[in-house]
């Protein structure tokens, strides 16, 4: 029989409460008075142990599988204001090109503004 490995049991034993070893024994069985009231209360308590079972293995796997993931990150906190593009409501208001963030200098760039255009001549 397969078993799920994020619920440690198998899909047939999470729904009847057992794993059946042989085609046989899923022929149906006589019914046994201490297994059954009229309730079926006995079936639901046999049934929810599982459940619970593979509940607390898929919250234990889903613990394990986020230290994997957010294994060797640093943790960041954010401030309000730091780090914030200067950005438009609208694409069209003049200003500043918002595409840079404010106070980061765009190195070789930034003297380009002083430059002449070259005019070149007529021939």
């Amino acid at each position: 029989m397969a078993f799920n490995s994020k619920t440690s049991h198998s899909p047939f034993e999470l729904a009847y409460g057992f794993n059946p070893l042989s085609p046989l024994d899923l022929f149906p069985l006589p019914i046994l008075l201490n297994c059954v009231n009229d309730k079926g209360v006995f079936k639901s308590q046999i049934v929810k142990k599982p459940h619970d079972k593979a509940q607390l293995h898929i919250e234990k796997k889903g613990e394990q599988y986020a230290k994997t993931a957010n294994k060797g990150r640093k943790k960041v906190i954010f401030k309000v204001g730091t780090q914030a593009a200067y950005l438009r409501s609208n694409s069209s208001q003049e200003g500043e090109d918002d595409a840079y963030m404010e106070g980061h200098g765009q190195g070789v760039q930034e003297g380009m503004k002083d430059i002449a255009p070259i005019h070149l001549k007529d021939p």
